[in-house]
């Protein structure tokens, strides 16, 4: 409830400062327009009356203008929405004193001028609704009923005062404050009615223009927060706007952006324009001088109208995707050696077990000669380091961790030295 009521003064006060800013321009230019009448139809004439009315008029203007000038750096200073409030008021009863002395130096209440009143009215209801209608209406009637007190000799007043007002019969002043009153009335109730409208609709408006500030900032949030990279386009391909994500992966400033056309900040993109509404990967060239694989998805602004007004590009760094999809693939094919290499072994491992198995019998006969004995032991030993090998290739899927171990170097010579033997004989 108080979040709403200080909801309601806000949009008030902010309401009511333009228009009593509005009212004032209204106010001064009414009493140039006003002097100027005065100096330019009562020019040149030698009537006493019409001498004094125009001096009259033209130091009332001019009086007038003061406080109306005035009102423009009290109205900017003022920032609670009561002190406006005030200075409505105070506005609302100068113009009606205005427009009274206007009326009693014109003829009083058979005057033409009385319109003054009823437009006083629907300023103050303007400025104050419904409120300011009842102000106006039962302040403008006070005045009327006054000037009609002064013509009928009821309320003293000063003689040259009665140069001005016509002399009329007492029921042509009471006819003259019955029309207007009627019209104050139906003007009143009238401004009352529009008055309040106007009220709701300034409500619903700034209701409407806060919610649409909420939508555009949740947006701006929206499209801020995505990872993607967003970019539109108009329909010559001009760049209208990109997100915060879209110009740290494409290493461009926003506004640098927003003034240039989407084939000069990607190359290589025009031969992809000519289909849009599509998706495709393309490599350019990134600020470290490496390459970049971007993905990018295109699509038409989906109008009301038949013509396609702009369109929408998402996009992607996708280079490191690529890298782990080609770290996996490279996996993918150590496991497949790996699983080859369990077949080959088992094909291999079985008839070298069986190979290994009659060369230690023949080792163990008592008549080989002693060069046969020797090269018995060497067959034996080249299945062992064979076997060695194909462990090594059982683990070349999954390598294991290198170490180091002594060597002696010289049982590898002999070793070599006894195959160079072997072979020669």
């Amino acid at each position: 409830m108080t979040d709403s009521h200080a909801f309601l003064t806000l949009i008030e006060g902010e309401s009511l400062r333009k228009k009593l800013f509005w009212v004032s321009s209204l106010r001064v230019l009414s009493i140039f327009a006003l002097l100027g009448g005065t100096v330019f139809l009562l020019q040149g004439t030698r009537l006493s009356t019409l001498v004094n009315i125009r001096q009259i008029l033209v130091f009332a203007g001019f009086l007038s203008l003061i406080p109306a000038f005035f009102y423009f750096p009290v109205v900017y200073s003022i920032k609670n929405l009561s002190g406006l409030v005030i200075i409505a008021y105070i506005q609302v009863l100068q113009d009606m004193v205005f427009a009274s002395l206007l009326v009693m130096l014109t003829g009083g209440t058979s005057s033409a001028f009385t319109f003054f009143f009823s437009l006083n009215v629907i300023i103050a209801s303007i400025l104050l609704f419904r409120k300011g209608t009842v102000f106006g209406v039962s302040l403008a009637f006070l005045l009327i009923l006054f000037m009609a007190m002064i013509e009928l000799k009821l309320v003293p007043a000063p003689v040259w005062l009665f140069i001005f007002v016509m002399p009329t019969s007492t029921s042509s002043v009471l006819y003259n404050l019955t029309i207007n009153l009627i019209a104050l009335a139906s003007v009143g109730f009238l401004a009352s009615y529009l008055s309040g409208q106007i009220r709701q609709a300034d409500i619903q408006k700034e209701e409407l223009r806060l919610d649409l500030e909420d939508l555009r900032a949740l947006h701006e949030h929206m499209l801020a927060s995505l990872d993607s990279g967003l970019i539109t386009c108009d329909r010559g391909w001009n760049i209208v706007y990109i997100n915060p994500s879209g110009s740290r992966i494409l290493g461009i400033r926003s506004k640098a952006a927003r003034t240039s056309r989407l084939t000069d900040i990607i190359p290589g993109i025009e031969a992809y324009l000519q289909a849009p509404d599509n998706s495709f990967e393309l490599q350019i060239p990134a600020q470290n001088g490496t390459n970049m694989i971007m993905r990018f998805r295109i699509s038409p602004l989906r109008p009301r109208v038949q013509k396609i007004p702009g369109y929408v590009i998402l996009f992607d760094d996708i280079t490191r995707i690529k890298e782990l999809e080609a770290k996996m693939l490279a996996e993918h094919r150590l496991v497949t050696i790996g699983k080859l290499s369990a077949v080959v072994a088992h094909e291999i491992r079985n008839p070298l077990a069986s190979v290994s198995g009659v060369m230690q019998i023949l080792s163990g006969n008592t008549k080989l000669s002693e060069q046969e004995e020797r090269l018995v032991h060497i067959v034996i030993r080249e299945i062992d380091h064979l076997n060695e090998w194909i462990t090594d290739l059982l683990g070349y899927a999954k390598p294991a961790k290198g170490a180091f171990v002594p060597l002696d170097l010289c049982t590898l010579c002999e070793r070599v030295r006894e195959l160079f033997v072997m072979n020669e004989d």
